[in-house]
């Protein structure tokens, strides 16, 4: 999945000499991610990476879990959105939406689309100035 800041500002910090570099918010933002598993046990986080203005990650539900009624991707997706966005704004004194509406998602179908997206995502910091969130955030300042 791939989740975008509000107006894709770089407020979880900057690409250093192809190495990310997260600010406070991207430190708040890296504790939430890793806590979705103490608030949904069943789920298993794969790879992930915080970028300036968006998060990727891979996150594995069973069709177990799903069709027992166990906690959706949208659900699981919007706790996440909504517990990093009020530590955010409690630490910096603001108010208001921290996150774009909604997220972009895939279903890994295969070993060899999943191998094909980890690679992505741990890469991801050093193509990040041909990345096209980035150029997005550059073409709007």
């Amino acid at each position: 999945m791939t989740i975008c800041v509000q107006g894709r500002a770089c407020s979880l910090g900057a690409v250093i000499d192809g190495e990310m570099r997260l600010s406070e918010q991207g430190e708040i933002v890296a504790g939430c991610w890793a806590a979705i598993t103490d608030h949904f046990p069943k789920v298993v986080l794969d790879a992930s990476v915080i970028m300036p203005n968006h998060l990727h990650g891979i996150v594995f539900l069973s069709d177990s879990q799903i069709s027992a009624g166990r906690p959706t991707l949208a659900k699981i997706t919007g706790d996440f959105k909504s517990a990093s966005a009020r530590r955010i704004n409690a630490q910096h004194g603001t108010a208001g939406s921290f996150w774009q509406r909604g997220y972009y998602e895939h279903i890994v179908r295969n070993e060899h689309s999943l191998a094909r997206l980890q690679t992505y995502i741990a890469e991801n910091p050093q193509r990040w100035a041909m990345d096209q969130l980035y150029r997005d955030s550059v073409n709007e300042t």
